[in-house]
């Protein structure tokens, strides 16, 4: 069954304290834009993922993103992020523009409230990892499954 037509998935960031999913089967992206709930070949499943955003000599934060085909919208306490994220096979590339909308969160990036991360990565099986840069610094993302969307 096609659900979907394109080979794009969706990130969006927002801080969870309390995880209370309902928990589905998981549908996952196939790279041709079919979907299908096969646990076998090369899938991004869409859903719920916990993130962490790490430089090369600290961790600066953690969140929750959804992927859903194409979109990328989300936030974390300080910023809210919104872009696409392209798949081919399983690689991952994308640009998400960031925005803050608490001024008391820094970011590490600097005072720039707002900027695009360009991001280039790969995801295997219920991980991916993307890596991106901003004025010079880079950042490693860092993501895990947890669980489908409702």
């Amino acid at each position: 069954m096609q659900f979907f037509r394109s080979a794009y998935l969706a990130l969006s960031v927002s801080i969870i304290k309390t995880l209370g999913f309902v928990l589905l089967p998981a549908m996952y992206i196939r790279h041709n834009g079919q979907s299908s709930d096969a646990k076998n070949g090369a899938f991004m499943k869409n859903g719920l993922y916990a993130v962490n955003f790490k430089s090369s000599s600290q961790a600066y934060g953690s969140g929750v993103i959804s992927v859903i085909n194409g979109s990328v919208n989300g936030g974390d306490d300080g910023y809210f992020y919104q872009g696409h994220i392209a798949v081919n096979d399983s690689e991952l590339s994308g640009t998400i523009q960031i925005k803050q909308w608490n001024p008391d969160v820094p970011s590490v990036f600097g005072p720039i409230p707002q900027f695009d991360l360009s991001l280039a990565g790969q995801f295997e099986g219920d991980n991916f990892e993307l890596q991106g840069s901003v004025v010079g610094q880079n950042i490693r993302i860092v993501g895990l499954y947890l669980a489908g969307l409702i």
